[in-house]
């Protein structure tokens, strides 16, 4: 299972689910293709966080590169979580190496910077290190251009009108846009 759709099960499952439900709500997950954003920023309210969890991103081992063994199993498994900044904003990943004592202290101060960009929701350090890491614009319109055509081309696969209407409005809108940015 992909690493999006195994942190929806990981964080929103409490206790034992039946396998019934787990595989129906595996095929929604498929079916639609929803992503942990989508489903979290319905669950989410403004300033909600979850517990965090850590997630193995290394996995699985057999697939790691032999002359890299050593380093990978060194590299700390991350703890991850996802945080809502404001009712207009989606939900974006946490992720920190540090233990979990101190957390909630460490989210409160990432809340208060994701809140200074009204509508932008995205903490204003790692905005301004996004802004300094000199992606070069072809390689980042190229990838949005490859994201947005494998979204609608999986839409219009479906023969779910509502479900096309969405992927069009989810690419024709969003929240983090460009222009939602301070001006430098």
């Amino acid at each position: 299972m992909e690493l999006e759709a195994g942190l929806t099960w990981q964080f929103g499952i409490e206790g034992p689910v039946e396998l019934g439900e787990r595989t129906a709500g595996e095929a929604l997950l498929r079916k639609y293709d929803l992503s942990d954003t989508q489903i979290l920023d319905v669950v989410l309210g403004p300033g909600e966080y979850l517990e965090p969890k850590v997630v193995r991103r290394q996995e699985p081992s057999n697939k790691w590169p032999q002359a890299w063994e050593e380093s990978l199993k060194a590299y700390p498994n991350p703890l991850t979580t996802y945080l809502k900044p404001s009712e207009t904003v989606r939900p974006f990943r946490v992720e920190t190496f540090e233990d979990p004592e101190g957390y909630a202290e460490a989210m409160t101060l990432i809340l208060a910077t994701a809140r200074l960009l009204p509508g932008y929701g995205f903490p204003v350090a790692l905005d301004i290190v996004d802004k300094y890491a000199k992606v070069p614009s072809w390689l980042s319109k190229e990838i949005g251009t490859g994201h947005k055509a494998v979204l609608l081309r999986k839409a219009f696969e479906q023969d779910d009108r509502r479900l096309q209407e969405y992927a069009i409005k989810m690419l024709s809108v969003s929240s983090r846009d460009w222009f939602f940015r301070p001006k430098a």
